[in-house]
C-alpha cells in the first residue's frame, strides 16, 4: 500500500515551493504564485503570512492590475537583507573574502596575500576579519560562513590537500564555537560549479555541466541534473591526478597537473627566462609581445587543457564545459586554440566557455551553499543576483 504524505510534509513542500518561486520570479503576487504552482489561494496566502513573519519575504507595494481591471495586487519579493554571508577561498597564497546578502548580491570583497601565514594563523586571520564586517541594514547580521578549500571535503572535513597542514584542520568547529552561525566546508572545484549553476544557469533547465578550475592545481566541479556530484568521500573531479603516458614513457609518469596547471605553466617560463621571480601578468606580456618561449608554453598548455575537456566531456556528457583560469582570463584569445583540439563523437560540439567571473566564481558558490542551506532548499534551483 502507498504511504500517504503527511499533512505536514505537504505543508512543507508546499512552503518550500512558494519560496523558491519568489526568490527566482520576484516581485510577485499571491494570486500568481498560486496560478504557477497550482495551488488554491487561502494556502498561498497562509504560507506568505508565515513568510512575512519570518522575515524572509517583503512586502514592496501595488503592482498593476490585470487587463480587465479591478483591485491592484501587493507585491512580494524575497528579503534579501535577511542577513548576510560571508564566503572565503583558501589559496596556495592568498585568502579571498566576499561578503553577500541572502540573494547573492555583493557587499564588499577582498584579496589578502598570505604566503607567509600557517594554517592556524589563517584561521585567526578570517575570524578577525569576520568580525570586523558591518552591515547595518542586515535584518539578522551574520548567518552563515562558507569556505572553499583545495583537496577533497567529506563530510565537512578536509581528507586530503596539496596542502597537508590543511589535513585535519577542523575549520568548521573553530569557526562555528566562534560564530554559532552554520558554517560550510566545499572543494573549491565544486564551488565554481555552484557558480556556474545558480548564477549562470537558465531557469527551469536540467543542468549538466563541469567548471574546469586550473590555478596551483587543476580540479573539475560536476553538476548531474542540477545537483553537485561529489562522488566516494568527496573524490569526484580530482582530475589534476590524471596521469600523462607519453613516449618515450617516464620512470614516473607525471600527472596532467605537473604539466598544465598555471604553477606548472609559469615554472617553464621561470626555467625558459632563467628568472624565479615571473608571474602570470609576465607570461601575458611576452605572449602578447609574441616571444617564442611563452607562446610554446601556452600552445602546449592550450593542447592539454583541451585534452582534458575532451576526456571530461567524453566520460560526463555534460551540455556545457566551463574553464576558470586566471591565465584564460587574461588570455581569451587561447579559448579558440583550445576549441580547435576538441572532437565531437555525434557531430554536436558541446560548448566550452571561460567563466564570465574569475574572480568571484568560487566565493559566490560558497555563499550559494550557504543561502541553500539557510533556506531549507539544497535541493531547489535558486536563481542568484550579483547586482
Amino acid at each position: 500500500m502507498e504511504r500517504v504524505p503527511s499533512k505536514n510534509l505537504v505543508r512543507q513542500i508546499n512552503e518550500h515551493d512558494v519560496l523558491q518561486t519568489i526568490f527566482n520570479a520576484g516581485p510577485i503576487s499571491r494570486s500568481q504564485v498560486a496560478q504557477q504552482l497550482g495551488l488554491n489561494k487561502v494556502t498561498v496566502s497562509d504560507i506568505f503570512n508565515d513568510l512575512i513573519d519570518q522575515g524572509l519575504i517583503i512586502d514592496v507595494g501595488e503592482g498593476a492590475s490585470s487587463q480587465n481591471g479591478g483591485r491592484k495586487p501587493t507585491m512580494i519579493k524575497f528579503n534579501a537583507r535577511y542577513g548576510y554571508i560571508v564566503s572565503f577561498d583558501f589559496g596556495a597564497s592568498y585568502i579571498d573574502q566576499l561578503v553577500t546578502y541572502l540573494d547573492g548580491s555583493i557587499i564588499s570583497y577582498a584579496h589578502f596575500s598570505v604566503t607567509d601565514m600557517t594554517v592556524p594563523d589563517r584561521l585567526a586571520f578570517i575570524a578577525e576579519r569576520i568580525e570586523k564586517v558591518d552591515v547595518p541594514f542586515a535584518m539578522h547580521q551574520l548567518i552563515g560562513i562558507a569556505v572553499s578549500v583545495p583537496g577533497i571535503v567529506d563530510d565537512q572535513q578536509i581528507v586530503y590537500s596539496p596542502f597537508a597542514e590543511l589535513v585535519g584542520t577542523d575549520i568548521v568547529g573553530f569557526l562555528h564555537t566562534r560564530f554559532a552561525v552554520p558554517v560550510l566546508l566545499e572543494n573549491g572545484a565544486n564551488s565554481a560549479a555552484i557558480y556556474e549553476r545558480d548564477f549562470n544557469g537558465a531557469p527551469n533547465a536540467d543542468t549538466n555541466l563541469v567548471a574546469i578550475s586550473i590555478y596551483q592545481g587543476i580540479g573539475a566541479g560536476i553538476i548531474i541534473n542540477n545537483t553537485l556530484y561529489r562522488g566516494y568521500r568527496g573524490e569526484a573531479g580530482e582530475i589534476g591526478n590524471m596521469v600523462l603516458y607519453e613516449t618515450p614513457p617516464a620512470a614516473t609518469p607525471k600527472t596532467i597537473e605537473q604539466s598544465c596547471s598555471e604553477d606548472a605553466v609559469l615554472s617553464q617560463l621561470q626555467a625558459a627566462k632563467n628568472n624565479s621571480f615571473l608571474a602570470r601578468q609576465d607570461l601575458v606580456t611576452l605572449y602578447r609581445d609574441h616571444d617564442a618561449d611563452a607562446t610554446d608554453i601556452l600552445e602546449r598548455f592550450a593542447f592539454y587543457v583541451a585534452n582534458i575537456v575532451q576526456n571530461v566531456i567524453v566520460s560526463f556528457a555534460p551540455s556545457r564545459v566551463v574553464l576558470n583560469s586566471g591565465i584564460l582570463a587574461e588570455l581569451p584569445e587561447l579559448l579558440s586554440e583550445i576549441q580547435s583540439h576538441i572532437h565531437s563523437l555525434t557531430g554536436e560540439s558541446i560548448p566550452v566557455t571561460i567563466t564570465n567571473d574569475v574572480r568571484n566564481a568560487i566565493v559566490l558558490g560558497g555563499a550559494s551553499l550557504v543561502a541553500h542551506h539557510i533556506l531549507h532548499l539544497a535541493d531547489r534551483q535558486l536563481l542568484f543576483r550579483t547586482h
